[in-house]
């Protein structure tokens, strides 16, 4: 199922809906890219003279910001780039109805982000009957977030009316993540994000919005609360990027033609766990009357068991019968049988007298009741094997309902009894609608062999859904959907007894009320019908182990002993191989005691089910196997290969066939092919499930087989005999959506299975028919994970953690989660499911080195400073030595000038000095 932990926290009606473009592009809104070269067009066409180069590279870049920053110069200011921009942003009026934006609105969130400039959120609220109040991204309005509030839309980006404050060119984004000016919006988005959970949803990873908001994720991100984002064009190295190191789930969904028609499917899916915010509670008008056919079922089926060997499915009336005759005290005619309101669906056929008539004698012969008069009444025998079946239901019920309470008071402590009534009450009115209901659309499939559609097949989840209604808390709501749906998913022996019971029951009911007399439900019957198996049947069957592997080992058994011809073909081979070759090349690449085989595991950073990887846990798990290729080995003991793998096929009593060499089969058949495949590519294309060529081509060259097998025209190998019901095995319906007849084409495998076990002798086992029922869910995208073998196969990882926790826990807190004390820390820790626990730790490890990394950077940054003013000083101290210096010198010089002029002075004072220089003068005189 979609994430467990995002799923409870959306039905609690506290997370809050960042969203981005994608519902927009839905509705017709240009996509980023469509907009940026819509923009380009236009300089173009206003300005001739513009760059055209520069353009192209911001394109090539898919730097849309860049772009409109460069029209915004080109034409002149923002006033003309931003009214241009606004006649480009309307929807397309005939999409007016598609569903995303219904779907948001439906959902309980308690606020909605968003990046985009239109009002659709709103109108899509607003018409739903729910107001909201519109802010944007000024100081005063954003600091309306606070703990608690609810029914607000922020438009983060602003709107194109108040130009002034709308994030839309290069200049704006670096404005908002550097500028003083928008630290308060920063500073806000750091508190909503630490402090509320959120679901990113409709953004493509190149989208500019998304990179801006991620700046903001990124610095509050940590283990203690992830943030879920359902985003387009994610790669697996960026899932698994921010996954370990910023504990950001990622959906990731192909939009490969900017419509985001895949997103909507994503939505679909979960819309099955999701309470609507507008969901309340009706009591239904005959609960009581529903509670009757369930208990008749589960009678039903428990007779099914006690009854001697070799009655028929037609004693299911006999059951009926004797239900109600016991119910009585005086007994019932013949006509007060047959008005019993247990039997109403049984008055419409035909067969209906004759084979109350039969069921009356069968019942009498083996001593149940006897004829007193004209009333028939329970003997002591019967008395005695209705209240043995009766004690074994309630009893049964009773365990598998405790349990249930108990799981729901773990999630709420503070239940009162009332509410605890209220909760068993609410799931047995879900399981009973709609198992009563899946059993009549089961079983009106059967007979009326026609395609079984979704729509047809009533969703639990979406009964659950109601039923948790009943509770006005959503706390209670949200606790209700995750007990019922561990009821389900995961059941304990007693549960999955109660819903083997009602589910099969009712389908017998049902199956019994269209044919009483068994003349359509025989064995026999099966025995000349030819059935095409898909990949998706083929996996399970030989990747042992896994979680459903013994359901269709045993599917598979019955259809033999029912001597049912099966058949696949190269193709779908071909994709049970691409399967496991997967597996074989994962294995390869990571250790099975990683951290990324762990989260292959489970499913997370945009890994799907691998059923041998699964299978290859399990039974490691147990000790059957100690590696992958001991595991391989067991699945298929022949080789390693295809042909391996068909050998195994064949050895299964599955024959493997190829279009081209089947008996009737003419080149211009592959023309036929083509259009049938083109069809198919279509529809899948149009419901957001085409995953590529190969797909639709093995759909195809199927309806091709069947379609002329039924035909007479293709003769199957070693089928002799004319081909009058030839059914292609899958959980899917494509084929049937695409048939330009009426006549079915697939059979879901717990179709399949619960007719045949309806006609066999071999009693039914309840975990088979409970993972019979679960089929539908896991083709739906539900996986099932085996928690205790889980947790025992990644026990080492797991202990590893423990201790890598004890290591880094004290650095954490110190440097990192500030705000925590150690037994705040602990408690959190210890809360962590075990096999979350391994990136509980890996995402700590990642923000201590975020941690350690910036303070090195600071430190480095700080010691580059230090270093620049030391060298600073040394060099001016330098600098006023070397002035000193010349100061002093030149002082000197003076002083010495000074002194020898003085000392000049003196000497021509002096009288030596003067007669000295007299007595010089006359002698030259006289020479």
């Amino acid at each position: 199922m979609p994430n467990h932990d995002l799923i409870r926290k959306i039905n609690s009606g506290r997370v809050f809906a960042l969203v981005g473009a994608g519902p927009s592009c839905e509705l017709g809104y240009p996509t980023w890219e469509k907009l940026a070269q819509c923009v380009t067009e236009h300089v173009f066409r206003v300005q001739p003279a513009a760059d055209q180069a520069t353009y192209k590279a911001f394109t090539d870049k898919k730097d849309y910001p860049a772009i409109f920053r460069q029209a915004e110069l080109d034409l002149g200011s923002r006033t003309k780039l931003i009214e241009f921009i606004e006649t480009q942003l309307k929807p397309s009026a005939d999409r007016r109805n598609h569903p995303i934006y219904k779907t948001l609105a439906e959902w309980p969130f308690a606020c909605y982000l968003t990046t985009n400039y239109d009002d659709e959120i709103e109108k899509f609220l607003r018409a739903a009957g729910h107001h909201f109040t519109v802010v944007k991204n000024s100081q005063q309005e954003l600091s309306l977030f606070r703990d608690g509030v609810s029914n607000l839309i922020a438009k983060l980006h602003g709107d194109l009316k108040s130009p002034e404050t709308a994030i839309l060119t290069s200049k704006d984004y670096t404005a908002i993540q550097s500028e003083p000016l928008w630290e308060y919006w920063r500073e806000r988005m750091r508190q909503i994000l630490a402090t509320f959970d959120i679901l990113i949803i409709g953004h493509s990873m190149n989208d500019p919005d998304l990179a801006q908001v991620m700046t903001t994720v990124e610095s509050v991100c940590g283990p203690l609360q992830p943030v879920y984002m359902i985003v387009a064009n994610a790669t697996a190295g960026e899932i698994r990027e921010y996954r370990e190191k910023f504990n950001i789930e990622i959906s990731s969904y192909d939009d490969h033609d900017g419509t985001h028609s895949r997103l909507r499917r994503n939505l679909s899916l979960m819309n099955h766990y999701v309470i609507g915010r507008d969901s309340y509670f009706t009591e239904p008008e005959k609960i009581a009357t529903e509670h009757d056919k369930a208990a008749c079922s589960l009678h039903l089926f428990r007779t099914l068991h006690s009854m001697a060997e070799g009655h028929e499915v037609g004693d299911c009336m006999g059951t009926l019968i004797l239900s109600a005759l016991n119910e009585s005290e005086s007994g019932l005619t013949k006509k007060e049988v047959l008005a019993d309101s247990s039997l109403a669906p049984f008055r419409g056929n035909n067969d209906y007298a004759s084979a109350a008539d039969s069921a009356l004698s069968t019942l009498t012969s083996h001593k149940y009741i006897s004829v007193d008069g004209q009333k028939y009444v329970v003997t002591e025998l019967g008395k005695e094997n209705y209240g043995e079946i009766k004690s074994s239901r309630e009893s049964q019920e009773s365990l598998a309902f405790g349990q249930f309470v108990l799981d729901m008071q773990k999630l709420c402590p503070e239940m009162t009894g009332e509410e605890m009534s209220t909760a068993n009450v609410a799931l047995k009115n879900a399981l009973v609608k709609a198992f009563e209901s899946r059993g009549l659309a089961l079983a009106s499939a059967v007979f009326s062999n026609q395609s079984l559609s979704r729509n047809e097949l009533p969703d639990v989840f979406r009964e659950l859904a109601h039923q948790s209604s009943r509770f006005n808390e959503w706390e209670l709501r949200a606790a209700f959907m995750d007990a019922a749906t561990k009821f389900l998913l995961y059941p304990n022996e007693p549960q999955t007894d109660y819903i083997a019971s009602i589910s099969q029951g009712f389908f017998l009911y049902h199956l019994t009320g269209m044919d009483p007399a068994c003349v359509r439900v025989r064995v026999e019957l099966l025995s000349g019908t030819i059935w095409f198996a898909d990949s998706s049947v083929l996996l399970p069957l030989f990747a042992k182990g896994c979680h459903n592997h013994e359901f269709f080992v045993e599917l598979f058994e019955q259809l033999h002993r029912a001597s049912s011809t099966l058949f696949t073909t190269q193709r779908l081979l071909l994709e049970t191989w691409e399967h496991l070759t997967w597996a074989l090349q994962f294995v390869k690449s990571n250790q099975v005691d990683s951290s990324e085989f762990l989260a292959a595991a489970l499913l997370k950073g945009g890994y799907t089910q691998n059923l041998f990887i699964d299978g290859y846990i399990r039974l490691s798990a147990e000790g059957t196997v100690n590696s992958f290729a001991d595991y391989v080995a067991l699945c298929v003991s022949n080789s390693v290969s295809l042909s391996g793998l068909e050998a195994l096929c064949i050895g299964s009593g599955i024959s493997v066939l190829k279009l081209d060499t089947i008996k009737g089969f003419e080149e211009t058949d592959w023309g036929e092919m083509e259009g049938i495949k083109e069809r198919l590519e279509t529809h899948r294309k149009n419901k957001g499930t085409f995953r590529g060529e190969p797909q639709v081509k093995a759909e195809a060259e199927v309806f091709l087989i069947v379609k002329n097998a039924r035909a007479d025209k293709y003769t199957l190998p070693g089928i002799s005999t004319t081909v009058e019901r030839v059914y292609f095995v899958s959980g899917s319906k494509t084929l049937d959506a695409i048939s330009l007849d009426s006549n079915i084409v697939s059979w879901s495998p717990e179709a399949v299975y619960r007719y045949v076990t309806s006609v066999s002798r071999k009693p039914t086992n309840s975990k088979l028919l409970q993972q019979c029922m679960l089929q539908e869910y896991y083709y739906a995208g539900v996986s099932f994970i085996d928690k205790p073998r889980y947790r025992r196969f990644f026990g080492p990882l797991i202990k590893q953690s423990n201790i890598s926790y004890q290591k880094e826990k004290e650095y954490y807190l110190k440097h990192v989660e500030d705000a925590y004390t150690m037994n705040e820390l602990d408690e959190i820790y210890q809360r962590t499911p075990d096999l979350e626990k391994p990136f509980f730790v890996t995402q700590m490890a990642w923000q201590t080195a975020r941690i350690a990394d910036k303070r090195a950077y600071t430190a480095e940054e700080r010691s580059k400073i230090v270093f620049a003013e030391a060298g600073d000083l040394i060099r001016q101290e330098k600098e006023n030595t070397k002035n000193a210096l010349e100061d002093a010198a030149a002082e000197r010089k003076k002083r010495i000038r000074i002194e020898q002029q003085l000392a000049c002075k003196r000497n021509l004072s002096n009288p030596k000095r003067v007669r000295r220089r007299q007595r010089q003068k006359k002698k030259r005189k006289n020479k």
